[in-house]
């Protein structure tokens, strides 16, 4: 099994030249041959077109030599499209699960998919649990989810049903509803703590509190929940971990709000846009996936 790494060319088993094309048009071509007998790794982000179309040459060009390969997405563009939102506007989940399928890959493993419409209209998917091989997440779960008076907090109830299952039955945790104005863009109207468990606790010995949720772009919403929570706690430590960081204006928030945020480099590495252009660098933790 070798792998070929469109993330990182210096770590792919296979050699490959991406080159662009003077109208645009990225195309990729491996430099080794590609060994019929073998099977293979895909790993890839995929956060725009032209990202999309690199996985599909190389689809392809397995495809074609009708050999044997596993995709591995880190990050999948068009994840929160999941559904029709009205008749004017593309379903593209769907045309991107489609342009997948196309090449028939016998497994095809996301990480931390929005939903689990994902795994319906792509073929032969399931969920890519990378974050268990990392040292730097088993840190960070240990630092703020299993630490003495520490609360795990769902900032809606999506996400209250993606994770509250990976935690203890008997965990602490408060869980944030936010109305939303389906008139005006699905633009939050309110947001307020709407069940909370503390067990062995009361509400003055909570010393830290951790956001959990999958994706930040704009970063406006967990900033809302942080006043809230500050209020309601303001003794406690403030953490944040969203497995997917897609706008650095976002990360900036967040960095303004929390005491320590903890991001992954799924959709890319945030290591030298925080270098450059980020303050208090010790706020922020990168997972390396």
């Amino acid at each position: 099994m070798k792998t070929i790494d469109l993330i990182n060319g210096n770590k792919s088993e296979v050699k490959y030249e991406l080159t662009t094309f003077p109208d645009g048009e990225p195309h990729i071509k491996f430099l080794d041959d590609i060994n019929r007998k073998d099977s293979y790794n895909v790993k890839c982000r995929i956060t725009n077109p032209s990202e999309l179309f690199v996985v599909m040459q190389v689809g392809h060009i397995l495809k074609r030599q009708g050999v044997e390969f596993n995709l591995y997405i880190l990050y999948l563009m068009s994840m929160r499209m999941d559904r029709v939102i009205n008749f004017n506007e593309a379903f593209t989940l769907e045309i991107v699960a489609n342009m997948i399928n196309s090449f028939e890959a016998e497994h095809v493993y996301i990480f931390e998919a929005h939903s689990e419409r994902t795994f319906k209209l792509i073929k032969n998917s399931e969920p890519y649990y990378v974050l268990s091989m990392c040292e730097d997440y088993n840190k960070m779960r240990k630092d703020c989810y299993e630490a003495e008076n520490a609360v795990i907090c769902f900032p809606d109830h999506g996400a209250y049903e993606r994770y509250s299952k990976d935690f203890y039955p008997t965990s602490a945790y408060i869980c944030m509803n936010k109305v939303r104005d389906l008139d005006n863009k699905g633009v939050i109207k309110s947001m307020e703590i709407s069940k909370m468990q503390l067990p062995f606790m009361h509400e003055e010995d909570v010393e830290q509190i951790t956001i959990v949720d999958d994706l930040c772009d704009g970063g406006g919403t967990f900033c809302w929940a942080a006043s809230i929570l500050k209020e309601r706690f303001p003794k406690a430590k403030l953490n944040i971990f969203v497995k997917h960081m897609v706008n650095p204006i976002g990360l900036k928030k967040l960095i303004g709000s929390f005491d320590n945020v903890y991001i992954t480099d799924s959709y890319r590495d945030w290591t030298s846009e925080i270098e450059v252009n980020v303050n208090s660098t010790d706020k922020v933790h990168i997972i390396h996936l």
